[in-house]
């Protein structure tokens, strides 16, 4: 379904949270909508997840054998939050650019 210049404009200035709204509902409504998938997107997807995964467990390490302290601890998850959200921004200016 093609979608003019006016519906464009309009869908764009909502806010995110309204458009997720919508498009649960109309992901209700026609059952034969499935997301497109991208493979970028879903190999980024893999990779961050288990950097995080091994940063809280070098952590957990440490922290059994007395090693770490939480503010050490709080800072490498935050890091590690800060790493995925810059990987995603490069992910997405590198969709941009086509």
């Amino acid at each position: 379904m093609p979608v003019d210049k006016s519906d464009l404009t309009r869908w764009q200035s909502l806010d995110a949270a309204v458009v997720l709204i919508a498009l649960a509902d109309y992901a209700k409504e026609d059952v034969s909508y499935v997301p497109r998938l991208n493979t970028r997107s879903s190999r980024w997807h893999v990779i961050a997840g288990g950097h995080d995964h091994e940063i809280k467990a070098v952590f957990l390490g440490l922290a059994l054998f007395d090693n770490a302290s939480m503010w050490m601890a709080v800072f490498a998850d935050m890091g590690a939050s800060l790493l995925v959200v810059f990987n995603g921004l490069r992910l997405l200016r590198n969709a941009e650019r086509g």
